[in-house]
């Protein structure tokens, strides 16, 4: 049987993975003496804290919604089993990815292992659209897919160009 996700879940899930990116770009800008470099690393860092919050706000934004309707209980839409968000974030971005780091990488290597990541990210959440159970739920998720790929594409402008 394939699980249906909620709208609510799925804001959790997007908290997750992008905390893990802040803690990835964080450890990989602290690998780099390059200016240009250590700075673009924390560009994409501060990118993630602004998607976390603009998530978690989403989130909130649905609960408050959900209460003007009915008396709302995120429990009650959250999956029967706590540790399955973990589970769904751990599918794409471990939390370990930052501790796979060596500190030998170059910066193409480093952007090439930023990009990766942003593509499973991207992956990912295409895959949740396809179970999420209401249309505003996809709305939402489309909207976190739009931005990711915005990532992705900034990443790529900088390996196009040698950073």
């Amino acid at each position: 049987m394939v699980k249906k996700y909620s709208v609510f879940e799925i804001f959790q899930v997007a908290e997750k993975i992008e905390r893990n990116g802040v803690d990835f770009y964080r450890k990989a800008a602290g690998m780099f003496s390059d200016a240009k470099m250590k700075g673009v690393l924390l560009q994409l860092a501060d990118w993630e804290v602004e998607h976390e919050r603009h998530f978690r706000e989403m989130r909130r934004e649905y609960v408050r919604e959900m209460n003007e309707m009915v008396e709302f209980n995120p429990a009650a839409v959250v999956t029967e089993n706590p540790q399955a968000i973990d589970g769904l974030s751990l599918l794409v971005i471990r939390p370990n990815k930052a501790l796979e780091l060596t500190g030998k990488e170059d910066k193409g290597e480093m952007l090439e292992k930023a990009l990766a990541i942003e593509q499973e990210t991207v992956r990912f959440y295409e895959e949740l659209e396809r179970s999420v159970r209401d249309l505003g739920g996809k709305y939402e998720t489309g909207k976190i897919i739009a931005e990711e790929k915005r990532h992705i594409k900034t990443i790529e402008r900088l390996l196009n160009r040698g950073a």
